[in-house]
């Protein structure tokens, strides 16, 4: 995943894919059957990241047309995240659905209003001052 997530920057998204989603596959069917304790924790982290950029790298080939594949990565991500209580992997995958719904569906309101609601960190957005 980190060789992956080091390739996002420098190759095409659709280059990537294949790849990536055959790492997340594993990862995933690997936690489904491990016991709680540390290996699954670190599968969930795992399991996390690499929906996280399977959620990027689907959107980014599709030219920023398949919202709803990528949403479900995304969600994944939230669910492996939550699992081991990691509010910053679950910001992050919040943060990337709120890309889409900003800039995918044009929902800002889904998109980054609701953010600070949803996600586990606290977020402060930035008040324009009245002059």
């Amino acid at each position: 995943m980190k060789r992956l997530n080091t390739e996002y920057d420098r190759a095409p998204s659709a280059s990537l894919l294949a790849g990536a989603a055959q790492a997340h596959n594993q990862v995933t069917l690997l936690r489904s059957h491990a016991p709680r304790g540390r290996i699954r924790r670190e599968l969930s982290i795992s399991a996390a990241e690499s929906a996280t950029l399977m959620g990027q790298l689907v959107w980014d080939a599709s030219q920023r047309h398949d919202h709803v594949v990528a949403v479900q990565y995304f969600d994944q991500a939230i669910e492996a995240a939550r699992e081991i209580r990691d509010p910053v992997l679950e910001a992050h995958a919040h943060l990337r659905k709120g890309f889409i719904a900003l800039y995918g569906t044009k929902d800002p309101e889904e998109g980054f209003l609701a953010l600070p609601i949803r996600a586990p960190c606290r977020i402060v957005l930035p008040v324009p001052r009245r002059e």
